[in-house]
């Protein structure tokens, strides 16, 4: 049975229940971010030295997102019936397991199977953990408490691609070095098990796509965010290599993005907890959109390309710290992990077809197809987001 629920309004939550709460959660997205972080150029340069297409290294990343996208149809039942401690600890389990098989099985056709299981077992950890931080805030602190969630993602995301020039990708070792540093994230599962929150789930139903139509500016926003993780980012390194960089700097390309996405999350989220957080979600879009426009132009000019994919990266990933102190601010309980899982499978959707989207367009039109891709997609968000909210940028409440 999962252990006995904590709300804001429950007297447990005690400072000393917050810390081991935020040190549990925020060690379970970690391990979905340092996952992506490290999958992405690591493999993507693997998948590059086989000599496998732009298109071809796309489909392979996106089994990382086909995984996230099946599995969100059955954990909400999983959780209900194991309770939210079991699934994140079975999936660090997984997660471990599936990065010693990558480096074992060294082999693009098996990797879309692996990667396939991989983006089930990450999904456990994101949905459990993006569930948990929104229990434990309310609207007077939300946009901090998801500020710091998504800081903690961004920077182990940015881990990743520091480490790949550190490691290599072409041997077994750097495989078991990301397995050992996942599975140490059981350590502060194991101090919070007594604390970890009832989450409230009901099983899958079809009433879960309600959510598609109730909130669609939000799913929008996540399937925007989804495209850009798996699409850009991941072919970020592949894109750099294309326009002549070392793979070194292609990796460290990823990083400074990243690096925007550590730094600018608690200021995205402090703003958002002062001004309407839909005016926040179309500005923080325009400024990506203009960004990925700028980035093709000013990839050869070093002393303007790096703070450009700072800033390029910190806002695209500000759309979900404000995308998910929206879904808090107007769900809690049961509801709050149904609207959870939809988002989840909004995501793989995104991440299903991000990549393959993106490289075809890096094989059509030259490695700034990538680029091109992105402000298209950020372009049709902003006209469903302007459309769905015309008053947002003359409002100032949240």
């Amino acid at each position: 049975m999962p252990d006995k629920a904590v709300t804001d309004s429950d007297s447990t939550m005690t400072p000393e229940v917050i810390r081991l709460s935020f040190t549990a959660l925020l060690a379970a997205v970690a391990v979905f971010g340092f996952t992506l972080g490290i999958s992405f150029p690591m493999l993507a340069l693997a998948l590059e030295s086989f000599g496998l297409t732009n298109e071809m290294i796309g489909y392979n990343h996106a089994m990382t997102a086909f995984g996230i996208l099946v599995s969100s149809f059955f954990l909400p039942g999983l959780t209900r019936r194991f309770g939210a401690l079991k699934i994140m600890v079975v999936s660090v389990v997984m997660t471990a397991t599936c990065f010693l098989l990558l480096g074992l099985v060294y082999d693009a056709n098996a990797w879309y199977l692996i990667r396939f299981v991989l983006g089930m077992a990450i999904n456990g950890l994101f949905l459990m953990s993006e569930t948990w931080i929104n229990t434990i805030a309310n609207d007077s602190n939300r946009g901090r408490y998801i500020g710091i969630y998504a800081t903690v993602l961004a920077a182990s995301f940015a881990a990743g691609p520091l480490l790949v020039p550190i490691l290599g990708f072409d041997t077994l070792k750097p495989f078991v070095v990301c397995s050992v540093i996942v599975s140490m994230a059981l350590v502060p599962l194991w101090f919070a098990r007594k604390i970890v929150p009832e989450i409230e789930a009901h099983p899958f139903g079809l009433d879960i796509f309600r959510y598609f139509f109730l909130i669609p500016t939000i799913m929008g926003a996540v399937l925007l965010i989804a495209f850009i993780d798996f699409a850009a980012f991941g072919l970020l390194p592949v894109y750099a290599v294309k326009h002549g960089f070392e793979k070194e700097i292609a990796t460290a390309m990823l990083s400074m993005a990243a690096l925007g996405n550590v730094f600018l999350q608690l200021p995205i989220g402090w703003v958002s907890d002062r001004i309407n957080r839909y005016t926040a979600l179309i500005l923080t879009t325009t400024i990506t959109l203009i960004a990925s426009l700028l980035v093709p132009y000013a990839i050869d000019t070093s002393w303007l390309v790096w703070p450009l994919l700072f800033i390029w990266g910190g806002f695209a990933y500000g759309i979900f710290t404000i995308a998910l102190g929206i879904i808090g601010q107007r769900f809690q309980g049961a509801a709050l992990v149904s609207v959870n899982a939809t988002t989840a499978i909004v995501w793989g959707i995104g991440g299903i077809f991000g990549p393959p989207v993106g490289g075809v367009a890096m094989d059509v039109s030259g490695p700034d197809g990538l680029m091109w891709s992105v402000a298209g997609a950020c372009i049709l968000f902003l006209i469903l987001a302007i459309y769905r909210h015309p008053g947002a940028l003359t409002r100032s409440s949240s």
